[in-house]
């Protein structure tokens, strides 16, 4: 918002009256104003300027007397430029007479006008201002005159005599008289008060004031730092506190006068104040002595100045500013050189950003005095001076500025010219700044560099200096135009090329990182000065350092790679001169084919096939790029390189094809195919683990071409089968026979070569005979493989079957007869045995059952709790058990399984499991954490009957209405089926049932075996179900989850050898009914719920514990496992 109507200065009086401009009634407010000023300015600007606050040392003494209290001058910086100069008084008494009060008489200066600050500043330190002694009267009770018009004609207000006021009633003309009171006129400059202080210098100024050079300077420093920041400066003056203005008015005329004009436009300050408060656009404030008190956090931070005390705060003396405050302060005595000094600045600085910048005036302070002939700045900081014209020169706007900065630097040049002649050498650092001259100087500089340069080097080299000067040369090298005339001069002359430029040279090479960065070196002093190619030191020079940095190469197939390819032109952009060798003809100059065969020849002559790597290997194709092989076998030297340069070109292709060509290793030695084939087995592991099984052959193969009956198919897969063991594991092994089936020349036709084949059916036999019994195996590998596969594994599993199976697979005519008397032996024993039951038979021959105190006698009665069936399906049996072990810690879970194929299955399934807490949260469980648990001690449940399933269970022969018969094979409750074997009875009944003899649980996964013998006096058979095999083999696991697999009783008679005529065909409670404990049938026919409830948890035997890392927050409930969830039941005893 303008403030103004005109760019004359305004005006305004406020005190307290009995009404002002903007409020009718008693109070605060302007009383008059100048008609340019805005209402809202006054408001919201100038009347918050308008303040006074009594000294509390006179207030507290109740002082009365107006001049024992301090005026409070204030110059306040706006936002839009303007300043607002004013001043305020204490006055006793307001219009009524009965109060204090005080008066404010403001000046609002134009931003143009107050440019004036930067040379007129004692205008505004002591303008004249209205006093408001007359004023302060009520206007209703006296003389129209005397309402402040007569002070007023000092400031240009047109006073009206009594002869030209009209004749109007006595009120109206009070009014009148009012409304031409309260406007004051616009100014064209400030008035200056008449009684102004005796002049002074600087010095006498502060010596007057008590305030000596020290406390100055860091005051002046702390002013100039609060104009271009945001802290603010408080001073107490060691004075009275009625002369705290005046003596306040007197500093500010030292200070003015000791700071650069764009300061002295943006300083703001107030003369008095009673305590320390922040005001906008206000910098230096004077406040009462006492006021400024130690903790006082709202002025912590600020610059505080207590003259009183003898106490400065947050204003350290020194620094990097101290010279140039040692500077204003020493041009006190010479206002003219430091008048000269703020010119200059005000022309360098103008009105930019730099001008409130104090480093800025500290470096044009320096070059000041270096232009007034005072060398101390220069002698004690040479670069820093140089930097200082270098940076003046390039951003001098004007052309007197610039030709000034010109001349200060050409005089310091002459002046290192002067230095180096008598015999000083500069340091590195100062030389770059010397150098720069050659870029701004012009033309006259660039012979006196050159001039310098050429004094300067041979003194560098006398020297000796631990670098050979490299140094030096590096600030050289770094104006490319400086640099090629200074070698070419070089050069061009055979003393300075062996005083200079050989020992450079051979440095230079030597700091090289690698050959690479050898060759780029030779390549562009090659391009920049071409004639070096047929000097004799350059180029023995460069096969020396080439050979040197090989030597010294970490990897001597990078290091020779980059030198081939840097010489090709692939290593990186080169720059050419018009005039020089480009590209192909560079390449191809004697020294730089030279230095390509060298390098290469030191790559054969120590390769080592038992260290390289397969990136070494890989990165070899540099070798066979640009030129025929039979090129590069000339520049070989002798017949060994030339067969190892063959043998590289092998490994190459072998390990960088997709499929490796079948005559690879044909044209090689027989020393050299070793040595490729000792590599590739080195390097197979990781083709092998990446699953790349194409590039295996060369390894086991002598000549490709021959076809298959060249390949070692037995190291073949023995390496596939041991590399696989430590990644991927058997399953691995048996994607690499799936992908066989379907390549050359493992597979001819539709068969696998035999040899090949051989080496399955071997792998099988000595290393995994139990593959095929894992029906995750069979589902994911063996029944989907490939034709020539399948038939293998059809050969394998059969003969991997157990004796009776592949003895009934050759007689399937016998067994089929077999089967069909063992079914009506079942059939008939069991019709028999509901008869019996239901009473038909033998009802009158029932008497009462005599118990067995000692039990061993007692025989289960059909339809008892103590009966035991076998179970209908044996997917009411579930997979593992989830219990607590007797030592769990931390939530401890163990998973309990039949067998231990079972429980390492498990451990190595990828399939999540999901813990359920008891708070209703879930955890994952990490199978990382799983650990196989001790297996029971071999033999431990042998010849316990019922329950042992290792053990094998033969009847003794007895007496009784059935001959005797034997235990075909009892089923482990583990899951592992035991071998029985029929004995020979005596009888008269018919063959005993020895089909069931190989019965295996299909919990466990392992099939039992057992042998028929002729059993003519058995008295019936075991359970009906047992046996019943996969293809229809009796003894093969039907893989189903019921009652497949569990071994029968050929006879039921007891231990002690005497016939149970009451339950034929089962076995005494010491032998267990179908070879299964009695107490786990009984459960399962007798209790009613979960599989986990009926099952019997001894017979989960083989543990996977899981110890959880971390404390789980509530204990486990269950598990979800394959989408089923398993609760925790009570751990299986154990049987001591």
């Amino acid at each position: 918002m303008s403030t103004f109507s005109s760019h004359k200065i305004g005006q305004q009086l406020y005190t307290r009256a009995r009404s002002g401009i903007f409020r009718d009634t008693e109070g605060y407010d302007t009383i008059a104003r100048s008609n340019g000023l805005d209402d809202q300015f006054v408001k919201k600007t100038l009347h918050p300027l308008c303040a006074y606050d009594a000294p509390a040392e006179l207030t507290a003494s109740g002082v009365k007397e107006e001049a024992a209290y301090p005026d409070a001058v204030h110059l306040v910086q706006l936002e839009t430029g303007d300043v607002v100069l004013g001043r305020s008084l204490y006055k006793s008494a307001d219009f009524t007479g009965l109060r204090s009060t005080f008066f404010t008489h403001n000046y609002v200066v134009p931003a143009e006008k107050a440019e004036l600050l930067a040379s007129e500043y004692m205008n505004f330190l002591y303008a004249a201002y209205e006093n408001g002694a007359e004023t302060v009267v009520d206007t209703a009770e006296t003389d129209l005159a005397s309402d402040g018009l007569p002070r007023m004609d000092a400031f240009g207000a047109e006073r009206v005599s009594d002869s030209d006021a009209p004749d109007v009633s006595p009120r109206a003309e009070r009014n009148a008289g009012a409304a031409r009171g309260r406007t004051l006129p616009e100014l064209e400059s400030l008035p200056i008060r008449a009684d102004l202080p005796q002049p002074k210098t600087g010095l006498e100024k502060l010596a007057e004031l008590g305030i000596d050079g020290a406390s100055f300077k860091r005051l002046l420093l702390a002013v100039m730092e609060s104009v271009s920041g945001r802290r603010k400066v408080y001073v107490t003056l060691n004075a009275p506190i009625a002369e705290t203005s005046e003596r306040a008015l007197r500093l500010l005329e030292v200070l003015y006068a000791a700071l650069p004009p764009e300061f002295r436009r943006r300083l703001g300050f107030l003369t008095y104040s009673r305590e320390p408060h922040s005001r906008k656009g206000v910098n230096l404030t004077f406040v009462e002595q006492g006021s400024m008190r130690p903790g006082d956090r709202n002025i912590e931070k600020d610059f505080l100045f207590d003259f009183s005390r003898g106490r400065i705060v947050n204003a350290a003396e020194g620094g990097s500013l101290q010279e140039l405050a040692d500077f204003l302060h020493d041009g006190l005595r010479d206002p003219q050189r430091l008048e000269r000094f703020f010119a200059f600045a005000d022309e360098a600085l103008g009105s930019t950003p730099d001008a409130l910048n104090v480093e800025r005036y500290l470096e044009l302070s320096r070059l000041l005095r270096i232009e007034e002939g005072d060398e101390s700045p220069y002698e004690n900081d040479r670069r820093g001076v140089l930097g200082l014209l270098f940076r003046w020169i390039e951003r001098a706007g004007n052309t007197r500025l610039k030709a000034r900065m010109f001349d200060l630097l050409g005089g310091r040049f002459d002046r290192e010219m002067q230095d180096l002649t008598g015999g000083s050498v500069p340091e590195p650092e100062l030389l770059r700044d010397i150098v720069a001259y050659f870029r701004v100087g012009g033309k006259g500089a660039t012979a006196q560099v050159m001039r310098y340069l050429l004094i300067l080097m041979p003194m560098v080299t006398r020297q000796k200096r631990k670098d050979g000067g490299m140094a030096y040369y590096a600030v050289i090298e770094s104006d490319p135009e400086l640099a090629d005339m200074f070698f070419s001069t070089v050069i061009g002359n055979r003393q300075t090329a062996g005083m200079l430029f050989e020992p450079y040279l051979e440095r230079k090479m030597q700091a090289a990182e690698d050959a690479s960065k050898l060759i780029r070196i030779v390549q562009q002093w090659s391009d920049d000065h071409p004639g070096l190619l047929n000097n004799e030191h350059f180029c023995d020079t460069s096969r020396r350092m080439l050979g040197s940095k090989l030597r010294h190469a970490e990897d001597p197939v990078a290091a020779v790679r980059g030198v081939v390819e840097t010489l090709r032109g692939d290593g990186g952009p080169m720059a050419h001169p018009v005039d020089g060798p480009v590209g192909e003809e560079l390449m191809n100059h004697p020294l730089c084919v030279t230095l390509a065969d060298e390098a290469i020849q030191y790559l054969l002559d120590e390769w080592e096939w038992d260290k390289v790597t397969l990136q070494q290997v890989t990165g070899l194709g540099f070798l066979f790029e640009g030129e025929t092989e039979e090129e590069r076998r000339k520049k070989v030297r002798g017949p060994r390189g030339t067969g190892k340069y063959a043998a590289l070109r092998a490994a190459y292709l072998w390990f960088t094809q997709q499929r490796p060509d079948a005559g690879l290793l044909e044209e090689l030695g027989m020393r050299e195919m070793d040595e490729v084939q000792m590599l590739g087995k080195r390097l197979l592991p990781a083709e092998i683990a990446a699953g790349r099984y194409q590039r295996l052959l060369p390894a086991f193969s002598r000549s490709l071409s021959g076809g298959g009956e060249d390949v070692d198919y037995r190291r073949l897969v023995e390496s596939v089968r041991t590399n696989t063991a430590r990644s991927g594991g058997r399953e691995a092994l048996y994607t690499f026979f799936a992908w066989t089936a379907t390549q050359e020349p493992y597979v001819h036709g539709r068969k696998f070569d035999p040899a090949y084949e051989a080496e399955i059916v071997r792998y099988f036999a000595a290393h995994d005979r139990e593959a095929f019994k894992d029906k995750n195996n069979r589902r994911d590998y063996f029944e989907g493989a490939p034709g020539p596969l399948a038939a293998v594994y059809r050969k394998i599993q059969a003969q991997q079957a157990s004796p009776l199976v592949r003895w009934m697979r050759r007689n399937r005519g016998l067994t089929l007869l077999l089967m069909g008397v063992l079914a009506l032996l079942i059939v008939g024993g069991a019709t028999v045995g509901v008869l019996y039951g239901t009473g038909v038979l033998g009802g009158e021959k029932e008497t009462a059952q005599v118990s067995d105190p000692n039990g061993a006698n007692s025989a289960a009665v059909p339809g008892t709790d103590e009966e035991t069936e076998p179970a209908d399906d044996a997917a009411a049996q579930p997979k593992f058990l989830l219990t607590v072990p007797a030592d769990a810690k931390d939530g401890a879970l163990a998973f309990n399984f039949r067998t231990a194929e079972e429980r390492d299955a498990f451990l190595a399934s990828a399939s999540a499991i999901e813990l359920t807490l008891e708070d209703g949260t879930t955890a994952t469980l990490d199978r990382a954490e799983l650990e196989a648990g001790d297996d029971p001690a071999p033999g431990s449940d042998a010849g316990t009957t019922g329950e042992a399933g290792n053990g094998t269970g033969t009847d003794a022969n007895g007496a009784g209405s059935g001959a005797t018969g034997s235990d075909a094979a009892g089923t482990d409750a583990n899951g592992t089926g035991g071998t029985g074997s029929d004995a020979t009875g005596t009888g008269g009944a018919a063959a005993g049932d020895g089909a069931g003899a190989a019965g295996g649980d299909q919990a466990g996964g392992t099939s039992g075996t057992g042998t028929d013998a002729a059993d003519p006096g058995a008295a019936g058979s075991g359970s009906g179900d047992a046996g019943a095999g996969t293809n229809g083999d009796v003894g093969t696991d039907s893989g189903a989850d019921g009652s497949a697999g569990t071994g029968s009783d050929a006879a039921g008679s007891d231990a002690s050898g005497a016939a149970d005529p009451a339950a034929p065909g089962d076995s005494s409670a010491a032998a267990g009914a179908d070879g299964t404990d009695a107490s786990a049938a009984a459960g399962a026919e007798g209790s009613t719920g979960s599989a986990a409830a009926q099952a019997d948890p001894s017979d989960y035997r083989y543990a996977a514990v899981y110890r959880p890392a971390a404390e789980l927050p509530s204990p486990v409930k269950s598990a979800t496992v394959d989408g089923e969830r398993y609760g925790i039941v009570d751990s299986p005893a154990v049987d001591e």
